[in-house]
């Protein structure tokens, strides 16, 4: 069985008839209870979307029908528990190179990479919705958050993987589920896979982990795969920095903030402000969709809606979703890392590397430093650039605002 399911148009007659008899609403409250599931939940259900199995097999039960008389038999889909993604702000550009990337020139291995909170699994769930026609299947795996990798008692290891993935393919469990089985698989059919959140198992230690490294150096070198993986991830891992080209069929996308369309998360939470206003707060926070949520809510509630108000105070808001976010990140940083970071806030300025090393220590070497830096930006903490003819670094606003606090209450 697939970790999500959806209902045929059959199925669905027969359900129908079966909560009449009840004298249950499609969307009752009492059958939702009796499923323990949500009423979203449900609407998803009548509305032939994917969801968790055994909320599908719940919702059946609860009105007294066989759940593999009413499931969609043809399973060529399965997205585990990737958000549904009603509002999508612009994008059009990134949209248009992944689909060009995807199914014109055949990308094997595809990395979305951005911070968190940059809209990542979105831009994902929104380039499948529009492409997965081109797909025989079409699978999505949350390996932080899905009720699939909930199950386990760890995170879900390369072989927890490769075994998901065979079982959804084969439709019956695999006890020897090998890389090689799956590249198979890949070879023989177009495929789309997904592994979303890639960060937490990246970091995780222990060789069941560098199953996944294997997993993504395999697709990435394998000749001829008409299939494609893409993966989200806050850092660039480090099979991609080895593979990818412009050219070749392993390639990464770095997220940026929104541009203009960020105004439309400023209008949504109905804040008052003048163009130049909207976009010095867009600024401020570097266009990052979770961040002007959060911030735009903020001035709802406590600003009257106006954008100059907060403005005028010269700070940053956070809010604990983002922070701990940015919790996460901080906590994966070798120590080298977190020094660098401080002497960045400390600077505050944006600073060349030679200064830094000088804000640093003088016992740590440059290429020491040079490699802290580079994992700093694989994983989109610190912002390049040239002022003259030097290369210099520093932070995001919202990023030296936390690491600021970070070290204050250190002290």
């Amino acid at each position: 069985m697939a970790s999500s399911l959806r209902a045929s148009p059959q199925g669905l007659k027969t359900v129908d008839q079966a909560r009449i008899r009840k004298g249950w609403d499609r969307q009752s409250a009492a059958w939702a209870n009796a499923a323990k599931a949500s009423v979203a939940t449900l609407k998803r259900f009548w509305q032939k979307k994917y969801i968790q199995a055994q909320f599908f097999l719940d919702i059946c039960a609860a009105v007294g029908v066989d759940w593999q008389e009413i499931v969609d038999s043809f399973a060529n889909e399965d997205w585990d528990e990737a958000p549904d993604v009603p509002v999508f702000y612009g994008r059009t550009e990134e949209l248009a190179t992944l689909q060009q990337w995807i199914v014109q020139d055949r990308c094997r291995v595809v990395a979305l990479l951005g911070m968190g909170g940059i809209g990542k699994t979105a831009l994902a769930v929104r380039c499948v919705e529009q492409i997965k026609g081109e797909f025989e299947y079409f699978v999505w795996r949350s390996l932080t958050t899905s009720h699939w990798a909930s199950t386990l008692r760890h995170p879900p290891s390369a072989s927890d993987l490769l075994a998901s993935l065979l079982f959804f393919f084969h439709q019956e469990q695999d006890n020897q589920a090998t890389l090689s089985k799956l590249v198979d698989y890949l070879r023989q059919h177009r495929c789309l896979v997904v592994l979303d959140d890639l960060d937490a198992i990246l970091d995780s230690a222990g060789e069941e982990y560098e199953g996944y490294r294997e997993i993504i150096k395999r697709l990435g070198e394998e000749r001829d795969l008409p299939s494609c993986l893409i993966l989200t991830s806050q850092q660039k891992p480090k099979e991609i920095v080895l593979l990818e080209g412009k050219k070749l069929p392993v390639r990464s996308f770095l997220l940026s903030g929104l541009g203009e369309a960020a105004h439309e998360i400023l209008n949504e939470a109905e804040l008052t402000y003048k163009p130049q206003q909207g976009l010095e707060l867009i600024q401020m926070y570097r266009g990052n969709p979770l961040a002007l949520k959060i911030v735009s809510q903020t001035i709802k509630d406590l600003f009257g809606g106006s954008v100059v108000e907060f403005l005028r105070y010269n700070t940053i808001v956070l809010g604990d979703i983002f922070r701990d976010i940015l919790d996460l990140q901080f906590q994966r940083l070798s120590e080298l890392e977190k020094k660098v970071m401080h002497a960045l806030v400390i600077y505050q300025q944006p600073i060349a590397l030679q200064q830094l090393k000088e804000k640093i220590s003088s016992t740590v070497s440059t290429s020491e430093i040079i490699e802290a830096l580079d994992s700093l930006s694989r994983r989109s903490l610190i912002e390049i650039s040239k002022e003259q003819s030097n290369v210099v670094y520093t932070l995001q606003p919202v990023v030296m605002k936390y690491v600021r606090r970070v070290y204050s209450q250190a002290l």
